[in-house]
């Protein structure tokens, strides 16, 4: 009986001892398979943070194009000072214009790493476009 009650004993505290390390197996796979997930969910983001500047610079830049048609028609009636700071507003338009156009082009070439620093940078560039654009209208 002794026997017994020691064999059950043992297997008791074996069981008991396997245990934990199936559980930090199952903890390490289940840590592996939340970083898959957040991998994914990031890449996820990724795209769509993409996608967002994207349509914000596009829109940025329709929003340039429309202030150059109106300058243009302005343009025409214009003489004097108002003409010389009508061209130097285009001539700005369209320098702002090209930078969103390298800003567009960026988003399609970096990598992720990189993508926070171009996405800060982007937004930087269009706030400032658009405040410059604001003060220009004030004039």
């Amino acid at each position: 009986m002794n026997a017994i009650r020691t064999f059950i004993i043992s297997l008791a505290v074996i069981g008991l001892s396997v245990l934990p390390a199936c559980d930090a197996e199952q903890e390490a796979q289940d840590a592996a398979e939340q970083m898959e997930q957040t991998q994914e969910e990031l890449k996820e983001d990724l795209k769509r943070e993409r996608a967002q500047l994207r349509e914000d610079l596009q829109e940025a830049r329709l929003d340039i194009d429309r202030r150059l048609e109106q300058l243009n028609r302005e343009l025409e009636d214009a003489s004097g000072q108002t003409k010389a700071r009508i061209q130097r507003e285009i001539e700005q338009l369209r320098a702002y214009d090209r930078e969103l156009q390298q800003k567009l082009a960026a988003i399609n070439q970096t990598v992720e790493e990189g993508w926070l620093k171009v996405k800060e940078e982007i937004r930087r560039t269009v706030e400032e476009i658009e405040r410059e654009m604001e003060s220009g209208d004030e004039q």
